[in-house]
């Protein structure tokens, strides 16, 4: 994976025109601790004994980022690189999320190409709480389609969740 403008965060914000007030920074653990969460967030945190130290283990494993403004914590996402060509992608939304909706759906379109095209992606996939109508919705307009169930898959409660993915047309033939 190259070390591009993925990694370069002063380069990144510049990239999406966000100023001090909002930004993007790596992720860190005390993100997840200070994020205020919703509903079904608040199931990892209640399905695990230390949820943000396994954000951190994500974010170790791939590459995760947090953005905040006016140094509140809004969201923090990431993927985990699975294997050549294969990522998968988690988000913990905090319940202020939708008060910077627009900068955040463009940030996440652009990241989401972004990421596809410099680690070369021919999948990424995440994972979606079905009863999570703006999840679903989000998600769908970030170009990912849903290719199933997973049956009884919540941390805590069992529910359903539904999986979705973006295909690249690019084959592994054309990969490094």
């Amino acid at each position: 994976m190259d070390k591009s403008i993925l990694y370069d965060i002063p380069k990144l914000n510049k990239h999406f025109k966000l100023n001090g007030d909002l930004r993007l920074e790596l992720f860190h653990i005390d993100h997840a601790r200070d994020i205020e969460v919703g509903p079904f967030e608040q199931k990892f945190y209640d399905g695990f004994d230390d949820y943000p130290a396994l954000l951190a283990s994500m974010a170790d494993m791939g590459l995760a980022y947090s953005i905040l403004k006016n140094e509140k914590v809004y969201g923090s996402f990431g993927l985990i690189h699975m294997w050549h060509g294969v990522a998968e992608g988690w988000m913990v939304p905090s319940i202020h999320i939708s008060k910077i909706k627009v900068p955040f759906y463009r940030i996440g379109k652009q990241l989401f190409d972004l990421w596809i095209a410099e680690w070369r992606l021919v999948r990424l996939c995440v994972s979606v709480h079905s009863g999570n109508v703006r999840a679903d919705k989000w998600i769908k307009k970030m170009q990912f389609t849903q290719e199933g169930v997973l049956k009884s898959f919540g941390p805590s409660d069992f529910a359903d969740y539904k999986m979705f993915s973006r295909i690249t047309k690019r084959s592994l033939h054309e990969l490094p």
